[in-house]
Formats: C-alpha cells, structure tokens, sequence
C-alpha cells in the first residue's frame, strides 16, 4: 500500500524557437544576385535532407541523415558554370538539388574538407531553372551543425583566343 503525498512543484514549459531561416525548400534563402555570400547558422534548423549512396557526383556514401540543414534557392539567369563554396567549423557536406524532394536529381556534392575547412563545388546549370543548394551536416548518426559562410559565383568565362595575323615576309 502506497501513499503519494501533495506538495508544491514547479512546472516550466519552454518554447522552441521558430526554425531558421532555409529550413525547408518551402521557406529557401533566396540567392538573388551573384557573386553571393553570405552567413548562416544550422544549428537548430530540423534534419529535412540527405542524399542516398551515388545519387551525387563527389560523394559515394550516404550523407546527412542525422545532421541539421539549410535550404538556398538559385535560378541562374544564363547558361554557365556556377562555383559554390561552403566555409564551416563543423564536418559539413555542400549538394546541389534539382528537386528538393528527390535526392536522384543531385547535380554534384563535395564532402572533402573534414572539421573546419571549405567544401567547394563547381556545377552546370541551366538558365532560368532552379536549383537548390543544401548545407549540411555529414553524418548519418550525429547532429553536425554550426555556423558556415557559403559563396555563390559564376565561373568566369575564358578569354576569347585572339590570333593576330603574322606577316612572314
């Protein structure tokens, strides 16, 4: 036979932040003008996606299940080589989609730099489509996040070949 006594206790009830900005491909930080950069934060951002074994060209292994990520949204206006770059003090993965919903569309990964380095991407993408680029955390059993700089420019077109003409006489 068990009693439970009253007594006073204290119930506190904290409120979860709101998600940040680019948690999903719903709400994407909008890439808007090139060359882009930016600072962001996914600590905090829910574990909405991750790429399956070779769905990206750079990574052959799974990546991202467990670790929090952001969403950027860039529609080129031109034809062209992008160059991507991701600067974090976590072990992060850079991808690019073509759906957000469909990891198959992975237009190419980098997932090279380890714990504070810079991931970077070079990827062809086509005028006016729209892409979304995905910081992520790498790993599949832990929560990787932090703090990154990504940068977004066009590949610089090479110089036009310019022959002179050469008088031999």
């Amino acid at each position: 036979n068990s009693m439970l006594q009253g007594g006073a206790y204290t119930l506190t009830v904290d409120v979860a932040p709101p998600p940040p900005p680019g948690d999903t491909c719903d709400e994407p930080i909008v890439v808007d003008a090139l060359p882009y950069s930016s600072e962001g934060d996914s600590t905090g951002a829910a574990k909405d996606y991750s790429i399956e074994a070779s769905d990206c060209t750079g990574v052959s292994y799974a990546r991202g299940q467990a670790s929090s990520d952001l969403a950027y949204e860039f529609s080129p206006t031109e034809d062209g080589e992008y160059i991507i770059s991701l600067e974090s003090g976590f072990d992060s993965i850079l991808y690019v989609l073509a759906d957000c919903t469909d990891s198959s569309t992975c237009q190419g990964a980098a997932d090279d730099a380890g714990s504070n380095g810079t991931e970077e991407l070079t990827v062809s993408m086509t005028g006016g489509e729209t892409y979304y680029i995905i910081v992520d955390g790498y790993s599949n059993y832990t929560n990787l996040s932090g703090p990154f700089t990504l940068t977004v420019e066009a590949l610089a077109a090479p110089a036009p070949l310019v022959i002179n003409e050469v008088d031999y006489d």
